[in-house]
């Protein structure tokens, strides 16, 4: 028997149980799956996601709200249109005759315009169940059409667009069609030019070959062009079944058919074939075939110029029983030649998702939809990722569900996109709490807005061994991983990182997971944890990565684990953890003096006796956000901790967007990031408005929403490895999120002049303040324009650019020699509800136009020092245009009472750094022997530590754009499998073909591990 995808379903649906078969409720209706199940250190990994239904613009519904319509059962969306089909619409007393709905937007409001029916049609039909657009064109698909009596034989309509009405243009069919093959089960259109596809077509090897039909229009008049078939086809291989046409190329995709000789083909392994045009004549280019492990593939397909889009929905992760994961396969064509270029698959995939049951494509954008996906716990109802390319490689950006989806709504049954809009289908789409299926689109306005630019989630070398809840932190350039959960089993196993493998080092003591572990520079701190005994432990190891070997120090106060460390000041930090295997979470913070081997209580924890808490240092601070009780109650609460002042503030951080827990947390290139948790978002907290998420704070999703997993910043990489994505057991997983110089803050490197004139006292609570002049010369035109603090961050106060008791009260204005006037600073910390700026100092503080942090926020109470990278109040471009030279003033005043302090040292830094403009440098990797490495890391590194990153491209091609000249760089390439020895060069004007090639031949590359993903 030949196995179909329909007869498939039922083959794979059966498991075996105590040597029987047997057929769950589940397997046989996807609408019950059932949620998998959690404990306290093994949480589902479909937890609620974050509430983000990003942009959504408006919801369509049909005005009537039919019920059993369906709405959005087919969508496709115009710059200024939508049309969403609704296949079981009643139109008068025709029942189910079906229709296809036209709404308009003015601005950003959707009105209802038209209802869309065939002239002819009748009773029964399910119009509107397939349709396609192209400009003020539609065609509509309608497989079941009875044509001169023969059943089911099928046609296409055409309408066309004048203003705010569609008409039917013709009505299409087969000039040999024949009962039954269901023409107009797929159709799609480019232009004037349609491709429908026949599915049920008799061929010549048997029945339900199938066929797919070119109709071409001149004028108003539409004409069969050709009739496209293939010469390897088996009966039942549905050939036409999944359409789609580019300009003179076509796709058609054939998940059922059979790959390889009789008698043993490979049942249903699936193919798609393109077909060309040339002189209106359309021949066969090329036969493309999925992985022979799988079957169904290119059961949903997408073309957009030289791109196609293939899904198999069976698909799942290599040894995973999570069957119906799904998958998109992406293949370009160079030179006529198709190759696959990488295959997509969902952030946060899971078990009969369905990811890729619709596509489509325009340009570098693609929009696939999962309609079987959970939101949290609510089943299937359904989601979309939209995903961009750049240089090659395509990121997932965003996940997209509606925001008041419900059990089986199915959005994303249909998905479309037109520029920087996206809509979905919901097809079962209900009022609340009844089963009415009216169906309904959602519209989603700058879906694909992107992350900054750079920003993407890429593999790394996998972890040894399946691993949760170990404890990793970086010293120098390498990451160390203490301990950890691998398969329910407590290890003692420790691995370094250091960039290009991992290795074992020193095992623990003990066998211990869920330690906390910080280092300071020189040693790590592995601080509790929980044994295989299950107890607790207060014990805290030292471990020297120059002898390999472990000290005894001071135990802590208490046992704990799942505890969170931290290094400032001399001091390890250990937060809040679990007394016991199943709760039992504490409140204390207890500070470990690493000189004087003793340990000492701090302030307890704000939120309350929590675990899991994910923590980050900066500035001398501890950022703290997330975490459980031991009980599966999660916090969103977030704290930046000042070890001088011994206090926590509330308003210093905004919590987190929901609760969540065990999450990864650290600073990238000088901004606060999340991953991991319950959800597979991943936010960056905005330092404008102090809030988690929204415009460019937006980074691309992790794959998958994971728990317990370890987070670390190495370099400007953000890296995390292992966790629990379903079930109880760890993974190997490594990734990193590598943003280049997207998040970096500005370098100062203009021309200085500097104050170099006697401290000058603050008058106190005096708005007047005090004018400090200083001359410039030999400048010119003012082109861009930094303003810093001067001093030695850890001096005392007489070495400090500012000394005040209280810079939170002090305004500085700047004016030029021309009178222009601007407020950089204007009373620091003014929108926080509490706290203060006692002795907030400020000494090498940087303000520039172009940094992110706000200098407004930075203020902190009880810190010494403030020093950094800022942005400043308003921007100094104001100046620019007006003559540098003369007489700069800045005014500083005091706008309280009962504090005093000076301005000591500050600079104007005159010109951008460099008066040329950008150069670029570009080349390729190679290896030794010439051939190109995809995939390589490029790292361009200035005198300043400035480092930007690019990945290669396939052929091992890199690019930078807006170089400095007149810099030396150092130049390096790292990949798994070669080693590249760092190059110091001279940039004066573009460097192109500055290629970088392995060292050694291919035979003295380096050993990849047997067990890396692929």
């Amino acid at each position: 028997m030949k196995i179909t995808r329909q007869t498939r379903i039922f083959v794979l649906i059966f498991t075996v149980l105590a040597g029987a078969f047997v057929i769950t409720a589940a397997m046989l209706m996807p609408n019950l799956r059932t949620a998998s199940a959690s404990d306290l250190t093994g949480l589902d990994d479909k937890q609620p996601d974050a509430p983000q239904a990003f942009g959504v613009q408006q919801k369509l519904v049909d005005p009537t709200r039919e019920n059993n319509a369906r709405l959005g059962s087919s969508v496709v969306i115009g710059p200024d249109f939508a049309l969403v089909g609704t296949h079981l619409d009643d139109v008068g007393a025709n029942s189910d005759q079906g229709s296809v709905l036209f709404y308009t937007r003015t601005g950003s409001t959707w009105t209802f315009q038209q209802r869309i029916t065939a002239s002819d049609g009748t009773a029964g039909e399910s119009f509107g169940e397939e349709i396609a657009l192209s400009g003020n064109t539609l065609v509509v698909g309608l497989r079941s059409d009875t044509i001169g009596g023969n059943g089911s034989q099928g046609s296409v309509y055409v309408f066309t667009r004048s203003g705010n009405v569609w008409t039917e243009q013709q009505k299409l069919t087969a000039a040999d069609g024949a009962s039954g093959d269901q023409l107009g089960g797929e159709v799609s259109i480019d232009g004037d030019t349609v491709i429908a596809g026949a599915q049920n077509h008799a061929g010549s090897v048997g029945t339900d070959q199938g066929a797919a039909y070119i109709f071409t229009r001149s004028g108003v008049t539409w004409t069969q062009q050709q009739k496209l078939t293939v010469t390897d086809g088996y009966g039942d291989d549905h050939f036409g079944e999944h359409v789609g046409i580019s300009g003179d190329t076509v796709v058609i995709g054939v998940p059922d058919a059979d790959i390889g000789p009789p008698p043993t083909p490979n049942f249903g392994q699936g193919s798609a074939y393109v077909f060309v045009r040339s002189g209106g004549v359309w021949s066969q280019q090329q036969k493309i075939l999925g992985p022979a492990t799988e079957d169904g593939f290119a059961e949903t397909v997408a073309i957009d110029a030289e791109t196609v889009a293939l899904a198999n929905t069976d698909y799942a992760d290599a040894g995973s029983p999570d069957f119906g994961q799904g998958a998109v396969y992406i293949f370009t064509r160079s030179s006529a030649v198709w190759s696959q270029q990488q295959t997509l698959t969902a952030s946060d995939r899971y078990f009969a998702d369905r990811f890729g049951n619709s596509i489509d494509i325009e340009g570098d954008k693609i929009v696939v939809g999962a309609s079987l996906a959970n939101i949290g716990a609510v089943l299937d109802q359904g989601a979309a990722y939209v995903f961009s390319r750049t240089a090659g490689v395509w990121t997932e950006q965003k996940k997209l569900f509606a925001p008041d989806g419900e059990t089986s709504d199915q959005f994303g049954h249909s998905v479309a996109i037109s520029g920087q809009d996206v809509i979905a289908g919901a097809l079962f789409e209900s009022s609340t709490g009844a089963a009415n299926s009216f169906g309904a689109a959602y519209v989603f306005s700058d879906a694909f807005a992107t992350s900054p630019a750079g920003c993407a989630w890429t593999n790394d070398v996998q972890y040894p061994i399946n691993i949760r809840n170990q404890g990793a932190a970086v010293q120098g350039t390498s990451i160390f991983s203490f301990g950890g959960l691998s398969n329910n089993v407590v290890m003692a196993n420790a691995y370094k990182f250091d960039g290009d493998r991992w290795t074992a080092i020193a095992p623990l003591p003990v066998a211990l997971w869920g330690t906390a572990v910080a280092s300071d520079g020189t040693y790590l701190y592995i601080a509790g944890g929980l044994n295989a005994a299950n107890t607790t432990v207060n014990t805290l190891y030292r471990y020297d990565p120059v002898l390999n070997t472990y000290s005894n120090m001071q135990n802590a106060p208490s046992a704990t684990w799942v505890s969170s460390a931290a290094f400032v000041n001399g001091k390890i930090y250990k937060i809040g953890g679990l007394t016991t295997s199943v709760g039992g979470a504490v409140i204390t913070v207890s500070a470990y003096d690493i000189a004087g081997n003793t340990w000492s209580a701090a302030a307890n924890y704000p939120a309350g006796a929590l675990g899991w808490i994910a923590t980050a240092v900066d500035g001398g601070f501890i950022y703290s956000a997330g975490g459980t009780d031991g009980n599966i109650s999660f916090t969103q609460k977030a704290y930046r901790y000042d070890p001088v002042g011994n206090a926590w503030n509330d308003a210093a951080v905004t919590d987190l967007p929901s609760a969540n827990n065990s999450l990864a947390m650290g600073f990238l290139n000088g901004s606060l990031v999340i991953a991991g948790g319950a959800s597979p978002d991943v936010l960056r907290l905005d330092p404008a408005t102090n809030t988690w998420g929204g415009g460019t704070s937006l980074l691309p999703n992790v794959y998958r929403s994971r728990q317990h997993l370890a987070g670390v910043i190495l370099g400007n990489e953000f890296h995390i490895i292992g966790g629990v994505t379903s079930g109880f057991n760890g993974t190997k997983d490594h990734f990193k999120l590598v943003c280049g110089n997207a998040l970096a803050p500005p370098t100062s490197c203009g021309i200085a002049t500097s104050y170099t004139g006697s401290a000058v006292a603050i008058p106190d609570n005096n708005a007047a303040g005090v004018d400090i002049p200083i001359t410039v010369s030999g400048i010119g035109t003012v082109t861009d324009l930094d303003f810093r603090f001067d001093g030695t961050p850890n001096g005392a106060a007489a070495l400090q650019g500012v000394d005040h008791i209280n810079v939170g009260q002090l305004v500085f204005k700047l004016r030029s020699p021309l009178g222009t006037s601007l407020t950089f600073i204007n009373r620091m910390s003014r929108t926080t509800a509490v706290g203060g700026c006692d002795n907030d100092n400020l000494s090498q503080v940087l303000l520039n136009d172009d940094a992110i942090l706000p200098i407004d926020l930075q203020c902190s109470e009880n810190s010494t020092v403030r020093s950094g990278t800022y942005s400043p109040g308003d921007k100094f471009s104001v100046f620019n245009g007006e003559p540098a030279d003369g007489i700069w003033t800045l005014n500083v005043s005091d706008n309280a009472s009962g504090t005093t302090g000076n301005v000591r040292r500050f600079s104007l830094l005159f010109g951008a750094c460099s008066t040329a403009a950008g150069v670029q440098v570009s080349g390729r990797v190679l290896t030794a022997e010439g051939r190109g490495v995809r995939g390589a890391r490029v790292s361009l590194v200035d005198t300043n530590g400035v480092t930007r990153n690019v990945l290669t491209g396939p052929r091992g091609e890199y690019i930078f754009d807006d170089v400095e000249p007149g810099k030396t760089y150092i130049i390096s390439a790292a990949s798994r499998r070669f080693t590249f020895t760092p190059q110091v060069i001279q940039i004066t004007d573009d460097l192109t073909n500055f290629d970088l090639v392995a060292q050694g031949a291919a035979g003295n590359e380096k050993e990849q591990p047997t067990d890396r993903k692929r």
